[in-house]
């Protein structure tokens, strides 16, 4: 009898080991990025695709499927097969577009298996040196206040967190400046330094350069607390507003029901991806801070960022283009 009982466990040990094994992939690994080839979320894609993709047996490649305010990639995670070969990059697009209350083709909170945060990347507002003279949040409120509408701010559009981050503080304010709106980065940046228009919010490594040559001022990041690299630089909670802080953010989902074991190993690597010193010298390029925390940390944060964002748009009456 008690030789049979040890058979039993043995049979049993060698059945469950294939079936725990079968619970990481052993197929090439799709990571769906909801944006174009070329940035800021592709160049994080493609960092982390090289070093996952040198560590492991498996293939990460990364797939681009931008439209539609990220709903194109995201949605295909939805649908993917939840064996851990596909995954998905949301970003802070992920927690706005709920608050403008159109239909979207996923439930953004229960479609997902929350893998891990990734970065975050605070916004610096920038103005042009030579026509708008302010040094501090303040001095640029007055300005505003003094002469309603002389100050222009160049948009990335309506839905993107610039444009949200800056017409919550223009509400908090109590400011009227003009919204310019752009299709990207560079010609707004380029309009900014130009002097065409008075400020903008952009990622601190895109403005870096301008702000070395002394052609933009830095005058506040959106962040909680001060930047390394502009220790100098206050925040907005600092100048006046102390319950101010937006960031954008990267993270990982996979498709619901993804195997419990699954996203945990996944988490693990994951992890030390963003601790590899290889990669975090990369990301510090960027700006970008790394993501703290646990899976479970993740899906909290992308909840209250979803119920922030959903109440800056009601506040402020935020439209989409």
């Amino acid at each position: 009898m008690k030789h049979l009982t040890l058979l039993l466990a043995m049979l049993a040990a060698v059945i469950a080991g294939p079936a725990r094994a079968q619970d990481w992939p052993t197929g090439p690994v799709t990571l769906v990025v909801p944006y174009p080839a070329g940035g800021g979320v592709d160049t994080i894609a493609r960092i982390l695709a090289d070093d996952l993709g040198r560590r492991l047996p498996q293939r990460f490649i990364v797939e681009n499927k931008p439209g539609a305010a990220t709903l194109i990639g995201t949605s295909a995670v939805k649908v993917a097969r939840p064996d851990g070969q596909t995954l998905g990059i949301i970003t802070d697009s992920h927690a706005i577009n709920p608050g403008y209350g159109r239909p979207l083709p996923y439930d953004s909170e229960h479609d997902f298996a929350f893998v891990s945060g990734l970065i975050r990347v605070p916004l610096v507002l920038i103005v042009n040196t030579e026509k708008v003279p302010f040094r501090t949040l303040a001095e640029v409120i007055d300005a505003a206040k003094r002469d309603p509408g002389s100050l222009t701010f160049a948009s990335l559009g309506g839905g993107s967190p610039h444009q949200l981050a800056f017409e919550w503080l223009r509400m908090k304010a109590g400011i009227d400046v003009r919204i310019v709106p752009y299709r990207g980065i560079a010609p707004a940046l380029q309009d900014v330094v130009g002097g065409q228009v008075s400020m903008m919010l952009v990622g601190v490594s895109v403005a870096d350069g301008f702000i070395a040559s002394g052609k933009v001022r830095p005058i506040a990041v959106t962040s909680a607390t001060r930047l390394p690299r502009l220790p100098d630089l206050p925040t907005v909670a600092e100048q006046g507003f102390p319950d101010y802080e937006v960031v954008t953010w990267y993270g990982l989902v996979a498709p619901a029901r993804t195997p419990a074991s699954t996203l945990a190993r996944l988490h693990d690597e994951i992890r030390r991806t963003l601790a590899a010193p290889e990669v975090k010298a990369r990301i510090d390029e960027t700006g970008a801070d790394i993501f703290p925390g646990t899976a479970a940390d993740f899906a909290a944060f992308v909840k209250a960022e979803t119920s922030k964002y959903r109440q800056i748009i009601e506040q402020t009456g935020s439209k989409l283009d």
